[in-house]
């Protein structure tokens, strides 16, 4: 019998997905959504749908090509739902730190996005596309059903779940929260929306391991899309450079506005730097052997 060599083993001992295997999941996505989406253009174009029913619509795909891709990872894996997904609750004592940090986070990245369109202006159409949405003029309920609810229930279990369960185990720790988060910007396909999700994603994958619960992740999607949506549609309130812009020129947030943003994700972030500290089990570069209980 021929004996195994170390690199024999670590191969045999590979989880899923490997790096090459999440690209087929992305990439299965990407198609399922094209062909979805040019088939709901096709029947718009017919029916003159309205946004309204459109915005539906566009859940409904979301919801479909998300859940397949996700079932069939979950069958390829080979792992419990409850811990390929990170199913378990979480101490509500973390509510107000995270709602904090995510609070910082937001504004800094709207800050990034500024910095990013000084250099690489946003083309009009894209920005059109984004309000035809319901991200600019109009606010629309069935858009925040999409952005706040569908969009963090169908792709957290995915980034979150699926992928980072994976790399974490072949890749450690780290690797993992940078490698998922890169691809949680480049499924956007636009380097306006790269930046904001690379980071919201380090975050989310951060709270995912420290908790190994999903929830945190989902809840804090939520609320960045939700904030998106509230400030562009609804706040009276306007903070030049955070949602209000003067068109065709590139402007940044007031300096006390974007320093806030600094000092409230510090102290969110330290605050559960310090609840988790306490913990037995810390996050480590090792990938974890085995998921609590």
């Amino acid at each position: 019998m021929t004996e195994l060599t170390p690199e024999d083993s670590h191969v045999k001992s590979r989880s899923f997905p490997t790096v090459w295997q999440a690209l087929f999941l992305l990439g299965l996505l990407f198609i399922l959504q094209l062909g979805a989406t040019v088939v709901v253009t096709f029947y718009q174009a017919l029916q003159e749908m309205p946004i309204q029913e459109l915005t539906t619509t566009l859940a409904v795909v979301n919801v479909a090509t998300f859940g397949a891709v996700a079932i069939l990872g979950a069958a390829w894996s080979r792992v419990s739902v409850r811990q390929l997904f990170y199913l378990r609750g979480f101490s509500p004592l973390l509510l107000l730190p995270m709602l904090v940090m995510m609070l910082g986070l937001i504004v800094i990245v709207s800050e990034l996005d500024n910095i990013l369109q000084r250099f690489l202006p946003m083309p009009d159409w894209f920005r059109e596309m984004l309000s035809g949405l319901g991200l600019g003029e109009g606010f629309v309920l069935s858009t925040f059903i999409v952005l706040v609810i569908v969009a963090p229930l169908t792709e957290e279990p995915l980034f979150r779940g699926i992928l980072l369960h994976g790399f974490t185990r072949n890749y450690g720790t780290w690797w993992a929260v940078l490698g998922t988060a890169f691809l949680f910007g480049a499924i956007h396909l636009n380097p306006w929306q790269f930046v904001g999700a690379f980071f919201l994603g380090i975050v989310f994958a951060w709270w995912t391991l420290k908790t190994r619960s999903i929830l945190p992740a989902t809840l804090g999607h939520a609320l960045n899309n939700g904030m998106v949506l509230m400030t562009a549609n609804v706040s009276n309130i306007e903070i030049q450079g955070f949602n209000a812009w003067e068109e065709g020129v590139t402007v940044h947030q007031p300096w006390w506005f974007t320093l806030t943003g600094v000092v409230l994700m510090v102290v969110g972030g330290a605050a559960l730097h310090r609840m988790w500290s306490r913990q037995e089990d810390p996050l480590t570069d090792a990938p974890p052997q085995s998921e609590p209980a």
